[in-house]
């Protein structure tokens, strides 16, 4: 059986990313966050500083999502908060090949609509470094704006534990389908 964490209450500010690259993320094979703009570009984006993900859809993710041999849930329909994210630093591209060469860890398909290329060719890109990301035992709905939330929202939470101490629970079966309680065991709590 899998010891669980107890409630905590956080306030923080939420980021938007799209469904299929937040369970990338909490897997851990997602490594990078991809946006137009660098951290403290507004001012609740900073480094070191933990973010609600909240998981949001759109309509061509899933085919710009590089997934490997993942086979993950479908998306829930709903937007929620589905665990809590933090940023080392962020680096721009110097160029696309720079970007490119980052695929493993970005997780964007190459051609795809989210690509370097086409209509985000005159955008800066800038890779936002993951430095830990923690799963929520329950996704929590919640509106959101174009990018998140910036002000802070106080929630009573619960946190999946690491696949080290829920082995047994653990995070993908031999066809490697995303089962319940599934965390990366690159994400540490803070």
């Amino acid at each position: 059986m899998c010891i669980r964490d107890s409630t905590t209450k956080l306030s923080l500010p939420g980021l938007n990313i799209q469904y299929p690259w937040t369970y990338l993320l909490m897997l851990g094979i997602k490594k990078l966050e991809i946006r137009n703009y660098d951290l403290g570009a507004h001012r609740w984006c900073k480094d070191i500083q933990d973010y609600w993900i909240v998981q949001t859809r759109s309509v061509n993710a899933s085919e710009c999502a590089l997934m490997g041999d993942f086979d993950l849930p479908p998306f829930s329909k709903v937007t929620s908060i589905v665990g809590v994210i933090t940023f080392s630093h962020a680096t721009r591209y110097a160029n696309y090949l720079d970007f490119r060469a980052d695929e493993s860890l970005h997780r964007i398909r190459s051609g795809s609509a989210r690509d370097w290329v086409g209509a985000n060719e005159s955008k800066p890109h800038y890779k936002w470094h993951v430095s830990s990301v923690r799963r929520l035992r329950k996704p929590i709905p919640v509106e959101t704006g174009w990018t998140g939330f910036e002000e802070p929202r106080s929630l009573e939470v619960a946190f999946e534990q690491l696949p080290s101490v829920c082995a047994s629970e653990g995070a993908q079966s031999s066809s490697g389908r995303l089962q319940s309680g599934a965390v990366s065991t690159s994400t540490r709590a803070k």
